[in-house]
């Protein structure tokens, strides 16, 4: 019989692992007596479904913020001349990750120091191939989640 507890423990996760994958991670390796293949499948799960609903349906979520800010932009300046493009601190650390290594090393670390839609986002600003996108962001969410759920097996026996 499946433990109602242990069901809705693990769909909580997977939940979680879509949005902050670290914060699943760590939720299944504070739980004591937990099997770490288990709790690697859910948490890569949760995390291949993460990045496959902010690559392919948050473009979605860009184009209305797009729309909505072109429009404020509007409102703002209602002479309707192009105001010239301004380079901010945002826009220099972007040009500084494209340069250092781009969407493979943005990919490798948004797992765990970005949450997996700001991380999906910038390689999407980055990159126009979804797929490229998207097969990096699952090696690094399976790498992180080997590496992680591999050492809790070696460790606890």
């Amino acid at each position: 019989m499946i433990d109602t507890f242990l069901l809705l423990k693990y769909l909580a996760v997977l939940i979680l692992s879509t949005f902050k994958y670290i914060l699943g991670v760590l939720a299944l390796l504070a739980s004591p007596q937990s099997n770490p293949l288990i709790d690697f499948c859910v948490t890569s799960f949760g995390g291949i479904l993460g990045v496959f609903i902010w690559i392919f349906l948050g473009s979605l979520i860009q184009k209305t913020f797009i729309r909505y800010s072109v429009i404020l932009r509007q409102k703002r300046n209602p002479t309707g001349s192009i105001t010239p493009k301004k380079f901010s601190k945002k826009n220099r650390i972007l040009v500084k990750i494209k340069r250092f290594g781009g969407v493979p090393i943005l990919a490798f670390l948004s797992p765990y120091l970005l949450s997996l839609p700001i991380g999906c986002f910038i390689c999407i600003a980055m990159e126009s191939n979804r797929w490229r996108v998207f097969a990096y962001m699952v090696l690094s969410i399976l790498f992180w989640g080997s590496i992680t759920f591999g050492s809790k097996w070696i460790f606890a026996s």
